[in-house]
């Protein structure tokens, strides 16, 4: 279960520069962040993306989010917007036919999330492929640039 609420802000461990210590926020430096390349996006003259040979693993490139490196693949891939959303739309039926045929089932535990003032809610089974309009996905705005963008909410990981 994603909780990004609950990300902490985090100081490092190592002996901290004249001036103090810094502290970072988890969910931009961990949460959205290309594990591999400790960023998310590179910026350059041609479209390349996270795992370019071109950039190394520790790139000093600044980070950012994940959602750009989506844009860029799609980009340089020529991932149409339709292309994208039929993808989605593919994987939430895939998921609903999975879950409806019980192939997760061994693999999900329920968990029971106290309430306030309230019985405890038991948590069974994965809700997001309920929450899914295939009717609005195409409506659905692009995130990460506003113009010209087309990565949108739904082919993206619901956090």
């Amino acid at each position: 279960m994603e909780s990004m609420s609950n990300v902490p802000y985090v100081m490092s461990r190592e002996s901290p520069v004249y001036g103090g210590v810094k502290m970072e926020d988890l969910i931009v430096k961990d949460g959205l962040t290309d594990v591999y390349n400790k960023f998310h996006m590179v910026t350059t003259s041609r479209l390349s993306c996270c795992r370019s040979p071109t950039f190394p693993l520790r790139s000093a490139v600044a980070p950012r989010h994940q959602g750009n490196c989506a844009e860029n693949t799609a980009k340089q891939s020529r991932i149409s917007r339709e292309e994208q959303d039929a993808y989605a739309v593919g994987s939430y039926s895939r998921s609903q036919a999975a879950h409806q045929a019980g192939v997760l089932a061994k693999e999900i535990v329920a968990v029971s999330v106290p309430q306030r003032g309230k019985a405890d809610v038991l948590v069974s089974e994965d809700e997001e492929w309920r929450r899914v309009d295939f009717s609005k996905v195409p409506n659905l705005k692009p995130v990460f640039q506003k113009e010209n963008g087309s990565a949108a909410p739904a082919p993206a990981v619901a956090l």
